[in-house]
């Protein structure tokens, strides 16, 4: 997004339930974008203009980059198997 330019207020509540939706779904391998256009309340067309107008990726490459983030946070802080730790964040 343009620095300087802010969202409507709808579409900013939109882009807090995706993120809201998507960390809570991290650890579903059988995560669907379809699901958390639903859980949302939008098409799965908007969600992706969203994510691309707002954080300029997919939504499909922003749950792999959050699920990547949680993955070495837990590599780092706890003693948890590698498997383990991909499993929780979604990985198969």
């Amino acid at each position: 997004m343009p620095t300087g330019l802010m969202p409507s207020s709808s579409v900013a509540l939109s882009i807090l339930k995706s993120r809201v939706a998507t960390e809570k779904r991290l650890g579903d391998p059988g995560l669907k974008i379809a699901e958390l256009a639903s859980a949302i309340e939008v098409s799965e067309v908007y969600l992706r203009r969203l994510f691309a107008r707002t954080f300029g990726i997919s939504p499909v490459a922003f749950v792999r980059l959050r699920r990547i983030e949680r993955a070495c946070l837990m590599l780092k802080s706890t003693r948890m198997p590698a498997g383990q730790i991909a499993a929780r964040c979604g990985f198969n």
